[in-house]
């Protein structure tokens, strides 16, 4: 078990300290003496447990000690470690801040994926240090079982950051398992780690497979909220069950998990690029299954603009602009295309559709639902292969960057390229959900490509050629 203990009386600091090692065990306690230095470690260290004294100086042997800053520094703990509990062992015992603490920010949650739910945050007073150590007893009883937990990555040379280990540690001990085995899968540009992950109980016999995406909480926690109102509208086996979202004991950190079927063992990504052909039926399921959703859509006419700021907010833009002199932007932001409004994935890369032995798609990472052109969807098909680090290369190898600028120009792809008969039949998807607007239809592939050069890993050459085109296209119809 690993405690931030933040006291500034360096008696009470030593002795507290010796108690609470007692119970978790040498050098299980990093000190702090300040606000300052107490805001340094929790930002940049993982603990299981923070323990605030509500009286604080600004700095290591300040005179200003004041509950303000024992304040100041539990809410940096709400925004830099929402997921970590936190005690206050205070010797104030009517100290107004307390009941307004109790008030405001008390949660019962369970931190250590055992369905036993904790109290944060919890006061102790100091006088009656027994308490606290006997809440500590339990805790570290807790944090025993999950450090039982054995992780096992498949492919050797594979790594989990601290906060990615006490996800999946929670995520097996709730499953009822003993270990449990993993492997990354392609993810997307978002931050979001996105693994296979299997749990085994005592006798190595496999409970579950499931589909494990962790990233910063905010991220996580809106995907899961996306799912259950907008995912459900599909159907039944295009997309998984959610089995669990973890948001609390991993410090910033949360994971959603998705039961995956015992056949997913590949993604789109994959298979276009090793047998294009075969994906041809997959990209024809997986337009079937964005119908459902189409269902509820409807014409209108959106300026370019709004389109944009659908994936490119106004303040990103500002720097892109500034980078890749993309000023002439303005000229075009303000005409209108007609588009089809509807649900949308927002993040359609081949890595987020899961294949079958069938070749039947499984739609993974919800984060970005939303309502925007339904033409986006299809252009992140038709494009991310050229983008996502994991097959940009590859792709480009197959259609290289001369024949897809041609190919974009023309919206046909008369390449003996393998890609060729991928590329004309999502063009052709686009061009439907345009309208067969030129207009709309370059509008939509500019805003995917004005997107990609946020990532500081996408072939920023290759993004500059497409948009020129995109540019030219759309003055055209001027």
């Amino acid at each position: 078990m690993r405690i931030l203990l933040v006291e500034d009386n360096q008696e009470v600091l030593l002795e507290t300290k010796k108690e609470i090692e007692k119970i978790t065990g040498k050098d299980s306690v990093i000190t702090a003496c300040s606000k300052e230095s107490a805001c340094t470690v929790i930002k940049d260290e993982f603990f299981d447990l923070i323990v605030l004294d509500l009286s604080l100086p600004t700095i290591n042997e300040g005179l200003d000690a004041d509950v303000a800053h024992g304040q100041a520094v539990f809410h940096y703990c709400l925004s830099m470690a929402p997921g970590t509990p936190i005690c206050f062992l205070t010797g104030s015992s009517t100290h107004r801040f307390v009941n307004q603490l109790l008030n405001a920010h008390a949660n019962r949650q369970d931190f250590w994926g055992q369905s036993e739910l904790n109290t944060s945050p919890m006061v102790f007073q100091k006088i009656n240090l027994d308490d606290f150590l006997e809440h500590l007893k339990q805790c570290s009883s807790k944090l025993r079982n999950l450090a039982d937990i054995e992780l096992r990555s498949v492919k050797a040379g594979g790594a989990l950051a601290v906060e990615e280990q006490r996800l999946l540690k929670m995520f097996t001990i709730k499953l009822s398992g003993a270990s449990c085995k993993w492997q990354d899968l392609n993810g997307g540009l978002s931050g979001v780690r996105v693994l296979s992950v299997e749990v085994l109980n005592q006798h190595d016999s496999s409970l579950f497979k499931a589909v494990a995406r962790i990233g910063k909480r905010d991220k996580i926690s809106l995907e899961a909220t996306n799912f259950d109102l907008m995912v459900p509208a599909l159907t039944i086996g295009t997309f998984p069950s959610k089995l669990l979202c973890l948001e609390y004991g991993a410090k910033s950190s949360a994971a959603i998990y998705y039961r995956l079927a015992n056949d997913h063992t590949s993604n789109l990504s994959e298979l276009l690029l090793s047998s294009p052909e075969l994906s041809l039926t997959t990209y024809q399921k997986l337009k079937e299954i964005f119908s459902v959703w189409g269902e509820g859509c409807y014409r209108t006419r959106k300026t370019i603009g709004e389109l944009r700021s659908c994936l490119v907010s106004d303040s990103k833009l500002a720097r892109l602009k500034n980078t890749y002199e993309l000023s002439w932007l303005e000229d075009i932001e303000d005409l209108s295309v007609s588009v089809k409004w509807g649900r949308t994935h927002g993040d359609m890369h081949g890595g987020n559709v899961l294949i079958a032995n069938d070749y039947a798609p499984l739609i993974i990472d919800f984060g970005d639902l939303a309502e925007r052109a339904t033409s986006l969807d299809p252009c992140s098909i038709l494009l991310s292969p050229f983008f996502h680090l994991d097959t940009a290369e590859r792709a480009l190898e197959s259609l290289p960057k001369e024949d897809l600028i041609r190919s974009i120009e023309l919206l046909n792809c008369g390449t003996n390229s393998p890609l060729a008969p991928f590329f004309n039949q999502i063009t052709e998807w686009i061009s439907e959900e345009c309208s067969r607007s030129e207009r709309s239809i370059y509008a939509s592939i500019l805003i995917y490509v004005i997107k990609q050069l946020n990532y500081p890993d996408t072939n920023k050459d290759v993004a500059l050629n497409i948009i020129s085109v995109c540019k030219e296209r759309i003055l055209s119809t001027i």
